[in-house]
């Protein structure tokens, strides 16, 4: 499935949640909202990958949960909550 959030184009299946962009900044909270609104937070609470593209440089994203007010993560092994309020 092909479809489009403030210009990043998404790319979705089954398995995976790509987001590729170089020009989002820390709207992981906002994308996360919309895409709950969408009713797929399913696909992103089964921590299914998100490849975001920032700056030239792949980095994966699976996301662990997701409160109100932050998106908390794994980021290579690692958990990592992202605070980007809007």
């Amino acid at each position: 499935m092909l479809f489009y959030f403030n210009g990043m184009q998404l790319v979705t299946t089954v398995k995976d949640v790509y987001v590729c962009d170089k020009g989002i900044h820390n709207k992981y909270v906002e994308l996360i909202r919309w895409l709950r609104d969408k009713e797929a937070l399913n696909l992103i609470k089964q921590c299914e990958p998100i490849k975001n593209y920032v700056k030239g440089t792949f980095k994966w994203f699976y996301i662990v949960d997701i409160p109100k007010d932050k998106v908390v993560a794994r980021v290579r092994g690692r958990v990592v909550e992202f605070y980007h309020l809007l």
